[in-house]
């Protein structure tokens, strides 16, 4: 991100994500709607990832309007960063793929395949994620680190809050999926910093999910 949040943007980000979409959304709201409006599950959790992704994007909308203009002017760059980044992530999938199976790979917690599991995939884990961690956490920490380390650490959150969503699955797997989303983040991080627009992040984090999506319907 060419601009750097400021601490009231971080802090209103951290509280949608982490207390809004995490705790309420994941741990409250859609176990309570899953007992008593199943049928109508699916439209509440995407009404509820929309609204939380609609005011996070309100909150940072200046620099949404800055990113948006860059990517219209280096668009050819920012693309080309973001087909290598993705072809790295490809590669380490593709190798994991070789070492657990294609089917745990493309789907460790063995989700079913829904409107609202398309939704959170393609469209906002990518938008939301990208501003978290690395518009967030990894400029914020790069700025007193460096960018390996700030990588590293910004990349292990992440892939620590990917893999609390695989349980029960075996110690071996989650340990393998911490090191695969340790891997995309650290990808991702060097993409947005490489381009230095979050555009590109969030194209290289919504094609992966979308091809992984995909995958798991065949």
């Amino acid at each position: 991100m060419r601009k750097q949040l400021s601490d009231k943007q971080t802090v209103l980000l951290f509280l949608l994500y982490f207390a809004g979409y995490l705790l309420v959304h994941q741990a409250v709201l859609m176990p309570f709607a899953r007992k008593t409006l199943p049928a109508a599950a699916d439209t509440v959790s995407i009404i509820g990832m929309i609204v939380i992704l609609c005011v996070s994007i309100l909150i940072i909308l200046p620099n949404v309007y800055e990113e948006m203009e860059d990517f219209r002017r280096r668009c050819s760059f920012i693309l080309m960063t973001s087909v290598r980044n993705l072809t790295g992530m490809l590669i380490g999938w593709l190798a994991a793929a070789r070492v657990i199976g294609a089917d745990t790979a493309v789907n460790p917690a063995g989700n079913v395949v829904n409107a609202s599991l398309v939704f959170g995939a393609v469209i906002f884990a990518p938008i939301m994620e990208e501003i978290i961690f690395r518009g967030c956490l990894f400029e914020r920490i790069r700025r007193k680190t460096g960018n390996i380390i700030s990588a590293v650490i910004s990349s292990c959150i992440f892939a620590l809050l990917h893999i609390m969503f695989m349980i029960p699955a075996s110690q071996n797997i989650m340990i393998l999926f911490f090191l695969i989303y340790t891997l995309m983040g650290i990808f991702l991080c060097r993409c947005a910093f490489r381009s230095r627009n979050l555009i590109s992040s969030c194209i290289v984090h919504a094609a992966y999910n979308l091809l992984m999506t995909v995958l798991m319907t065949l």
